[in-house]
């Protein structure tokens, strides 16, 4: 399933995914998510989402189809949007839904986690 928590230290909207949604499963993360990022926002301003999906398995397309892209939550400049990854496929299949320069993907958790908390000095 899914999980939500928002880092008060850092104004960081972490998710963590782990199983293969139903197509409920996805739209009920769309409301959960935008919900998360409503919060965060009205807390910290510019919103920061670092999602954990290192131990989960690539989602069927339909299901990925499903999923909104990082643009419907980065609305702000300072926005960013960190997906971490454990897999080639993993990282193909994310590439494909990116669709704003604010949103990357990484290997490193500790790395995609930096790049949030420093912004845009960070490649």
């Amino acid at each position: 399933m899914f999980e939500f928590k928002i880092d008060g230290t850092h104004g960081i909207l972490r998710f963590k995914m782990e199983n293969i949604f139903t197509v409920d499963e996805a739209l009920a993360f769309n409301v959960q998510m935008h919900t998360h990022v409503d919060e965060t926002r009205r807390r910290f301003g510019n919103v920061k989402i670092l999602g954990d999906v290192r131990n989960a398995p690539v989602q069927p397309l339909e299901i990925a189809d499903r999923l909104d892209p990082p643009s419907k939550y980065l609305s702000h400049l300072g926005d960013r949007y960190a997906i971490v990854l454990s897999s080639t496929l993993l990282k193909f299949q994310a590439n494909r839904v990116i669709d704003d320069a604010r949103a990357k993907v990484f290997v490193s958790y500790s790395e995609a986690e930096e790049w949030l908390i420093k912004g845009q000095h960070l490649t």
